[in-house]
């Protein structure tokens, strides 16, 4: 039987207890494996290593211990004690003053006071020729001034601190931004005074500000050691963690801020955003209001609040929050962002309403843009096109998946590409990638003037924008022009709204002619689609249908869970009424959240369809989340916001995905996705057609098996993943804009 973590605490102590030592190391380590930072746990293995006699052993474990649960008196003691054992003087006086500053008392303190107050414990400290670290604080640097004030006064003294001028000046130049000065003076700072955490601290957050999250994590988790009472430092330490993708450190880092600072709102608020990546959205949600309820006119709480609420599907709470972050702050563009790519899961939105707050957008970003680029370098026939991307998401990403094949096959005699990544988190996708570009510039931390200035001066001729309203766009960089010619493609499936822009790259089916009124962009229509799919690395087979094992039918939907509208669910609804025993399969990484999960079994409830006709798994790896296809017999998509790459891999798996035909971009992707891959018959025209398609697509097992068996052939032979194929059409359609432009603007 798997153990939870609290059964195996509570067998670990008790095996303590009873002098079971290997069975409670054994128990311990086994919690560590899945909470690195368990206090307890950590705790536990520091005592096991003091009964060892050996203290240095001890040392990490312990520490980690008191990091993460400060409020117990218990730990700064084990913890103080042990340095004193492992001749660790300076540290164990340092702590035992952060101790006290934060309420650490009692007679057991005391003890510890005289102790490190013996001359024989000083004159060890000055023998090592160790130095006691002062802090930004004024205090005295020894551990009790009232016990140590003879021993210590010339330790203190003689302790080399920054004159107040160069910690002024450094902070001046990280508030304005001038990133490069502040770390060079941070960096002195450090190695003049390596135990002064102001300067580690500092030298972190630049780091931080520069996209260098690897190298600021050092800094970091310096600055914690050397003042565990600083909150902010923690809070630093748990966004570089965020950062990196350790998100339970990150987790562990938040929760200590708050602990030692009740009323941090900035740490909730990062908490409320670390436990929404994990799907635990409830939790995210109560985080982000005790935010709010700390700092009630905080925009970027408000906006991030929007991103929940809009996780948990419910949109017109989401929409209010976007709106309530604009009214706070009006030039916000990430809510505003944010607010655009909500709008687009509402059913009953227009796209001309689309396209009005979309414009507002636009406007706003244009006119903080200035002055803009009037003229460019090399703008006249070029033996090679420069063609210049910017996204957030060159990694392990839809953007990456569909991206990757197509730069990989550009012609380089006749193209040179150059990549401006506005992400910090890169992967093996990313390290793949990156030699396919001539130029590899990184914009985060770099503000969106500095960004277009660089971009004009490596001078492309056209700059495609790969994310539109989505997470970690820089629309506001191709409001100044950068580049003559301007292009949104592939992370987004709306207009931008900026004027800027000057073409939306689509197909005959996402953006039809009759749809132009749709953007501020123009349309340039590739000949069949506007996606093409790097095929999986991972090695899956596809695998017989489900349904001739199981003896039901299963439905599925791997979608984002605010996909699913109330009439998706209540049209799902019908179809598993109609289709008697079967079951609808549900993945995302939001029912990793029990409260989600309830939730949606009160919405189907609502329309007829009992608990156990649903199944509900969280997210998974990505091998995993292949697998999971194997229990799937049909795939069901939601609308207006259909699946796009959950489409296409489901294809790929031998599984059909009955799609609903829109009216605007969004709406569009199955069509263009089905059509692109010779599944015409799975594209209903209406809700009404949905249904009947489900109930007579189910009744052929015979029919499905032998489409399953055949489906990945047959998709990785269509125009969806054919890159030779959509490379020349994607080729033709740069040269095709770069003509245009010369023509209207060369004489």
């Amino acid at each position: 039987m798997k153990l939870t973590t609290a059964q195996a605490l509570h067998r670990a102590i008790e095996a303590h207890k009873a002098g079971k030592l290997q069975v409670a190391e054994r128990l311990y380590r086994a919690i560590l494996q899945v909470q690195p930072r368990h206090a307890y746990a950590n705790q536990g293995l520091g005592v096991l290593a003091l009964s060892a006699g050996t203290p240095e052993v001890a040392l990490p474990f312990l520490k980690t211990a008191l990091e993460a649960n400060p409020t117990q008196g218990q730990f700064w003691i084990r913890y103080i004690d042990t340095l004193i054992k492992a001749n660790r003087v300076d540290i164990a006086c340092r702590v035992l003053r952060q101790g006290k500053e934060i309420g650490l008392k009692g007679e057991v303190v005391d003890a510890l006071s005289q102790r490190l107050s013996q001359p024989t414990i000083q004159q060890g400290l000055r023998a090592s020729g160790e130095q006691v670290p002062s802090t930004p604080t004024n205090g005295p640097n020894s551990c009790d001034s009232s016990q140590l004030a003879e021993k210590g006064s010339e330790l203190a003294s003689s302790q080399p601190s920054p004159s107040h001028k160069d910690i002024d000046d450094l902070l001046d130049r990280y508030n304005r931004g001038q990133y490069e000065i502040a770390e060079k003076l941070a960096s002195v700072m450090t190695q003049e005074f390596p135990g002064y955490q102001f300067g580690w601290k500092m030298l972190g957050l630049v780091l931080l500000e520069s996209g260098r999250t690897g190298e600021a994590l050092g800094a970091l988790e310096k600055s914690v050691e050397l003042n565990l009472i600083d909150a902010e430092a923690h809070l630093s330490l748990g966004y570089a963690f965020t950062n990196l993708r350790r998100l339970e450190e990150a987790e562990a880092a938040y929760r200590q801020a708050i602990a030692l600072k009740p009323t941090y709102a900035e740490a909730y608020n990062n908490l409320g955003n670390t436990l929404s990546v994990f799907g635990r959205l409830s939790e995210a949600e109560d985080c982000i209001r005790q935010a709010l309820a700390l700092e009630p006119s905080w925009a970027d709480a408000h906006n991030n609040l929007g991103n929940i609420l809009s996780g948990l599907g419910r949109l017109a709470e989401a929409i209010a929050s976007y709106r309530h972050a604009i009214r706070l702050n009006p030039n916000f563009g990430g809510a505003h962002s944010n607010l655009l790519f909500s709008m687009n899961y509402q059913e009953r939105l227009s796209p001309e309403a689309s396209l009005e707050e979309a414009l507002r957008f636009g406007n706003m970003a244009s006119q903080t843009a200035v002055p803009k680029f009037t003229s460019w370098a090399g703008t006249s026939v070029a033996e090679k096109l420069r063609i210049g991307i910017v996204s957030a998401d060159l990694k392990t990403h839809p953007v990456g998946f569909f991206l990757e094949a197509v730069i990989a096959s550009v012609s380089r005699p006749n193209f040179e590409l150059f990549a401006y990544s506005t992400g910090a988190l890169e992967d093996e996708l990313t390290r793949r990638i990156k030699p396919l570009f001539s130029r590899w510039r990184s914009f985060v931390g770099v503000n969106d003037e500095v960004a277009a200035r660089r971009i004009h001066e490596d001078a492309p001729h056209i700059l495609i924008d790969l994310s539109g309203h989505t997470a970690n766009n820089r629309l506001p960089i191709f409001a100044y022009k950068p580049a003559p010619v301007q292009v949104t493609w592939l992370g987004y499936f709306a207009t931008t709204g900026l004027k800027e822009i000057d073409y939306i790259l689509g197909d005959p089916y996402v953006t039809p002619l009759s749809e132009a009124d749709h953007f501020s962009e123009r349309i340039w229509q590739l000949p069949e689609t506007y996606l093409c799919f790097t095929p999986p690395t991972e090695a899956i087979a596809v695998e017989s249908l489900p349904a001739l094992t199981y003896g039901h039918l299963t439905f599925g939907c791997f979608n984002n869970l605010a996909k699913m509208n109330d009439t998706v669910v209540s049209l799902w609804a019908r179809v598993l009424k109609q289709v008697p025993g079967s079951k609808l399969f549900l993945k995302c990484r939001h029912f990793a959240d029990s409260k989600t999960v309830d939730k949606t079994i009160e919405r189907f409830a609502a329309s007829g369809v009992a608990a156990d006709r649903l199944i509900f798994e969280a997210g998974s790896l990505r091998s995993d989340y292949f697998k999971a296809y194997h229990r799937v017999d049909i795939a069901l998509d939601p609308f207006p916001y259909p699946g796009g790459t959950t489409s296409v891999e489901g294809l790929w798996m031998g599984v059909p995905v009955i799609t609903k035909r829109g009216d605007r971009f969004i709406s569009h992707i199955g069509e263009t996705i089905a059509m692109n891959t010779g599944q015409v018959e799975w594209i209903a025209k209406d809700e009404e057609e949905y249904v009947r398609k489900a109930i007579w697509l189910s009744s052929d097992l015979q029919g499905l098996s032998r489409l399953r068996m055949n489906l990945r052939q047959q998709v990785m032979s269509s125009p969806m993943f054919d890159q030779k194929r959509f490379v020349r059409h994607f080729e033709e359609a740069m040269q095709g804009m770069w003509a245009e432009w010369l023509i209207r603007h060369q004489p």
